[in-house]
Formats: structure tokens, C-alpha cells, sequence
């Protein structure tokens, strides 16, 4: 494949349906309801796959009052507005079966008789395609890229038998990447299950208690009354309860406290502070010492932003310091494999674990950083963070400025329970596999992604034979 083989045209040339947003008018904030059509934003769009996290609907009938804005699964949508560059293949929310666009999305769906949709999608995903998209509109103060820029955008597409390979190299990849998110939730969903069970519920005490006939505390009652009844359907292939000998650690009966209500008898209930090391957080430079720094940036330099909703770190488009300010005024944050980051501004309770790839990186005044005593503790630290429980406590304390704060003594203060040595390497022997599994997949996935984006602009420009691509390919998957 070279670049003579390449056709030069437009979206519209290549286009089965193309469609616009609907009219300011036509679809208003009222116009919202809880159930109805799908409304796409623009805020949705995530690449292969849509984040319905944020929905909104409106009636059937207003639905059907704007024809010219339906959209449909496996459409290409395009913000016209403010994130302008980003497209999406639109994928469908359980539930619902019709689809609108917003006042600020777009659609097209390909031709399959003219080129391949996917490959469409990736060709918008092209850094060389997204410049472009913003060189357009260099001069504006609200970047838009409008219906008409969309239907007359050009294209330089190969013949489509080549289009239809490229697209399954790279929708391969991605689907990979895709397969092992959907491992990790549930390897995450498992871990915290465990957590739950333990250290909320504590289903273990529950079940000595009912052994031993000591009493169940009314607020435990139901989950006693459930506890009771599974284990009557238990087997040797399905058991309910854990191994005797891990069992045996846990009491059989409860105490009430004034800080964490019923907990079980002989845990010791104390803070934060006294299951680490330090408690601190990070340190922006100014902008002199940046300015005057003898070295280029190269240490990694994380922000909350980084940090997802979903507790991950976002190593790729990490901002960088230079080594001289890193080792100098902002030494006392150097950040180490296992810390645990914990945000206390803006966004405030994101939390995340610092992975191996970012052992001696640094980190900004908005993020907190807590240095464990015990490896083992890390994640059940992490897990307690994450719990409903502290995440109402941390909201109560947060002081509400023109910035949200929380401050490191009520970060230190957090209450946290003990359940003694014993139970916590236990705790950690039944989940580090799972940990492990997860670090090993999130690793993966960053190199399948390089794999995809150094192939990507190759592979649409003609510099990569496909051949030579497939062969890459065959060794990673």
C-alpha cells in the first residue's frame, strides 16, 4: 500500500446519513426527564465505547419531534463544542432503545460501500486529523467545529479492502484493552466484595457469633438472619464460611464505641496516623524555579486530574519537573512505590496507589500522600478509604471554600479499625493475587496502547506496509 493508492475526498462524499443537534430551541433544560430517549453529550463520548455515568433523557414525544437528530448504534459522534477533536463509536445503554443528539453532538454513519467505519473513527483519532480539527479554529475564543466543518472535512482514505485491515489491527488492540478493563473491574469487584465482607459486614464475626449463640446487634440483625440461612444451603464445593483456621481469629461477638458504632470485640479502633509511616502531600514549584531550572523536565509530576473516578492512575500525558527541582524544593514529596495518594483540594477523596512505574516521581499540593508501616496494609488501607463509610466522613469535614479543602490532620484522624496482624496478613493473602493480576493487565494495557498509537499514524499515512503490521501484531496478541 502506497500513497498513490490513497483517495483524496470529504466526510460527505463517504457519508450514508450525517445528522446535527438539534436547535437551542427545539430541545431545552426543561425538556429533561428521567426516562424516555437517550440524550448523547458530548461529556459521554470515550472513544469505542460511551461512559453512560452522566445520562439524560427526554420524552418519547419530543423524541419523535426531532427527526433530524436521531442517532444509532455504531454511529460516529463528534462534539461540535469546547472538546472539539474527540469522536466516539456510540455504543448502547441497557435499557434504552432510542437515541437523540444533544444540542452539542454530531453524527455521521459511513457508507460501508466507501470505507470502513472503524476505520473512519480512527482516522479522527489521529493526532495529525485532531491538529487539524483545532488549526480550523486557532482563532477562536470557544473552539467549534460545526456541522458544515464536519460534512466538508477532507479525507485521504485507502483503497477499502486496505481500510477494513487497518481497522481490525487496530480495533483488535483496542478490544484487548477493552477485555482487560472488563477483568480488572471484576478482580476490583472481588477484592472490595472480600473487604466488605470482613471489615464492614464483618461476616466472619457473625458467623461465630450465631455458633457460639452470643447475641447478633439489632443493626446487624437482617445480615445475621441471611448469614443464617445460607449456611444451611452450603456444601463441600460451595462453602460459606472460611477455613476453620482463618475463622478461628475472628471474635465471636460484638462492642459498641462511640466512634464506629458495633465492631468486633478485642479490634482495636484508632486513626490513620497510626498505620503509617507519613502523612504529607505534595508542593508545586513556582514558576521561577521552574523557568531557572538547569535541566530539562523529566520526572513525573501528578495532579488530581490524573487520578480517575475509578481509582487509576492516568500515566500517560503525566506533566514533568526537572530533576533539580524534583531532588531540591520539592524533596520532601518524593513519592514511593505503595504510597497511597489521597486528594485534599478541588475534587476532594480521589484516591490511588502509586505503582512501580511511578516510584520516585512527585506530586502537587492538592494530593495527599500516605507512606504505610506494612506493605501488607496497603490495600486494606486503600480499601477503607474507598469505603462508603469514610467517604460520608470525609464530606462532613471538607471545608467548602472557593476551593474545597481537606486538611491533613483530619486526613490523619480518619477512624480505622485493627483487626491485629494475623487477620490483615490474611486479608492479604487472599487478595494480593488479585492486586498483582491487576497491576500485571493495567501494564499490558499501557503497552498495547503504545503498541496502537505507534501504529496508528503509520498505518494511515501509507509509511507502514500491512504485512509488516500484521507481523507486529502476532507477537502481542
Amino acid at each position: 500500500m502506497g500513497n498513490e493508492d490513497f483517495k483524496h475526498c470529504k466526510v460527505e462524499d463517504i457519508a450514508l446519513e450525517l445528522g446535527d443537534a438539534p436547535f437551542g430551541s427545539n430541545l431545552k433544560t426543561s425538556d429533561y426527564t428521567d426516562l424516555g430517549a437517550l440524550v448523547v453529550q458530548g461529556k459521554n463520548i470515550q472513544g469505542r465505547r460511551f461512559d453512560w455515568s452522566d445520562t439524560r433523557h427526554v420524552s418519547l414525544e419530543k423524541y419523535h419531534s426531532i427527526p433530524r437528530s436521531h442517532c444509532f448504534i455504531g454511529d460516529l459522534i463528534f462534539p461540535k463544542v469546547g472538546t472539539i477533536g474527540k469522536v466516539g463509536v456510540l455504543t448502547p445503554r441497557q435499557g434504552d432503545e432510542h437515541y437523540l443528539l444533544s444540542t452539542n453532538t454530531m453524527r455521521l454513519r459511513v457508507n460501508a460501500a466507501k470505507a470502513d467505519h472503524l476505520f473512519v473513527y480512527y482516522y479522527f483519532t489521529w493526532q495529525r486529523t485532531v491538529d487539524l480539527i483545532h488549526a480550523m479554529n486557532s482563532k477562536s475564543v470557544q473552539p467549534v467545529f460545526n456541522f458544515t466543518s464536519l460534512k466538508s472535512f477532507p479525507l485521504e482514505l485507502p483503497p477499502l479492502r486496505d481500510q477494513v485491515k487497518i481497522a481490525y489491527m487496530l480495533s483488535t488492540l483496542d478490544d484487548k484493552i477493552e477485555l482487560n478493563r472488563q477483568m480488572n473491574t471484576t478482580l476490583e469487584a472481588m477484592a472490595q466484595a472480600l473487604f466488605k465482607s470482613w471489615f464492614v459486614d464483618f461476616d466472619p464475626v457473625i458467623d461465630n457469633a450465631l455458633a457460639a449463640g452470643n447475641p447478633i446487634p439489632d443493626e446487624l440483625a437482617d445480615r445475621a438472619e441471611r448469614r443464617a440461612k445460607a449456611a444451611q444451603l452450603q456444601s463441600p464445593e460451595h462453602p460459606h464460611t472460611l477455613p476453620a483456621a482463618i475463622r478461628q481469629q475472628f471474635p465471636d461477638r460484638f462492642v459498641f464505641t462511640e466512634t464506629m458504632g458495633w465492631v468486633p470485640e478485642g479490634w482495636k479502633h484508632g486513626r490513620l496516623s497510626e498505620f503509617t509511616q507519613i502523612i504529607s502531600k505534595g508542593t508545586t514549584p513556582s514558576k521561577s524555579a521552574v523557568t531557572l531550572a538547569p535541566d530539562k523536565p523529566e520526572i513525573q509530576f501528578l495532579k488530581v486530574r490524573d487520578i480517575s473516578d475509578n481509582n487509576e492512575i492516568n500515566i500517560d500525558g503525566l506533566e514533568r519537573i526537572s530533576r533539580s527541582i524534583h531532588e531540591g524544593v520539592l524533596k520532601r514529596s518524593i513519592l514511593k512505590e505503595g504510597d497511597i495518594l489521597f486528594s485534599i483540594a478541588g475534587t476532594i477523596g480521589r484516591t490511588a496507589i502509586v505503582t512501580h512505574e511511578l516510584n520516585y516521581s512527585n506530586a502537587n499540593q492538592a494530593l495527599a500522600f500516605i507512606r504505610p508501616t506494612s506493605k501488607t496494609t496497603c490495600h486494606y488501607i486503600h480499601q477503607t478509604l474507598k469505603s462508603e463509610q469514610i467517604k460520608d466522613i470525609v464530606h462532613s469535614r471538607t471545608v467548602q471554600a472557593v476551593q474545597a479543602n481537606f486538611s491533613l490532620s483530619e486526613l490523619a484522624s480518619i477512624p480505622i479499625l485493627d483487626p491485629g496482624t494475623y487477620i490483615l496478613d490474611a486479608w492479604h493473602g487472599h487478595t494480593c493475587c488479585l492486586f498483582e493480576k491487576t497491576a500485571r493487565l493495567r501494564e499490558e494495557s499501557r503497552g498495547l496502547a503504545k503498541l496502537r498509537d505507534t501504529l496508528l499514524p503509520k498505518l494511515l499515512s501509507g509509511q507502514l506496509r500491512i504485512p509488516e503490521a500484521e507481523q507486529l501484531l502476532a507477537e502481542v496478541i
